[in-house]
């Protein structure tokens, strides 16, 4: 008896390594009367075929859904999962003029537009370049999310909320005893693009700072060319150009700057500076929707 079930435990061992570790050799568990039925049958039926793992193992969520939901006539909800549910949970502050004044945040949850629900996703992840060796597998993965009730999407997910900016506060916390310059650089550089900055418009801004009344040739193209994300500008290290523009100001004892190839001096340059952090604001302001008194006007319509 001691020998049956010692023997019955290794099997069972034995098959749950199988179904846990996925192996690269070749195994007699895929075997069926039709030929590769093992990639797109019923799951149960090849759970231990070493190939159908790894196939699986490539495929999305959403992919995995669909075969299960055709190979599975009846008792699709008992055999097929769709994905990892994701729930979000949403606060609106109903104050946000209060707030801007120094005021406690009144805060409402914002849930589904018809009953107030959660907002419900479902995560679907994906696997490239997968390479399986003799003991591991090295992969890539990007996931993406697909709103649960797509008839009322539409109505769920337009819903206007006003809440607090919590990566721009955790940003600008991290930068504690030091100037922060973090708006300039993240919203500035990107304003340059998205409000579609030209060089004469640029060449206004800076000198009207009135620090400097002599400039060289194509300054406001210079400025361009060094900080907008812009494709055929400084595209993505425009941020770390801006970034070496502000440490730069920021040390009195550094009495000039190079923008584009051009070296500048340092008043120019706290110009360029200042220049940055007016377009932060003009691009914060561009999608403000709530209203400002007395003129009842949110900023991008006043």
């Amino acid at each position: 008896g001691i020998y049956l079930r010692s023997w019955q435990l290794q099997f069972k061992i034995q098959e749950l390594k199988d179904l846990v570790l996925i192996s690269n050799q070749p195994d007699t568990a895929c075997e069926s009367e039709l030929t590769g039925e093992w990639v797109y049958g019923a799951i149960e039926r090849f759970s231990s075929c070493e190939a159908r793992q790894r196939e699986d193992f490539t495929r999305s969520d959403k992919e995995l859904y669909d075969q299960c939901v055709a190979t599975h006539q009846f008792e699709r909800v008992k055999n097929c999962q769709r994905g990892r549910e994701v729930r979000i949970l949403v606060f609106n502050i109903t104050n946000p003029q209060d707030v801007l004044e120094g005021l406690t945040p009144r805060i409402s949850e914002v849930g589904r537009a018809s009953d107030g629900g959660e907002f419900v996703f479902y995560k679907d992840c994906k696997t490239f370049d997968t390479e399986f060796g003799a003991t591991e597998t090295q992969f890539s993965e990007y996931c993406y999310y697909t709103y649960k009730y797509p008839s009322t999407e539409n109505a769920d997910l337009r819903q206007e909320v006003v809440t607090v900016n919590v990566g721009l506060m955790e940003a600008i916390g991290n930068s504690v005893d030091n100037i922060d310059y973090i708006v300039a650089i993240v919203w500035g550089t990107l304003a340059l693009d998205y409000l579609n900055a030209t060089a004469a418009i640029a060449e206004d801004y800076i000198r009207g700072q009135l620090l400097s009344f002599a400039w060289p040739n194509n300054f406001g193209a210079h400025f361009l060319s060094e900080f907008s994300p812009a494709e055929g500008m400084a595209g993505f290290q425009a941020k770390d150009n801006a970034k070496a523009l502000y440490e730069i100001v920021l040390d009195a004892s550094r009495d000039h700057c190079f923008v584009n190839g051009t070296r500048y001096d340092r008043n120019q340059c706290i110009s360029m500076a200042n220049t940055l952090a007016i377009f932060a604001r003009r691009y914060y302001e561009s999608f403000q929707t709530y209203n400002i008194p007395p003129y009842g006007l949110p900023y991008k319509n006043g």
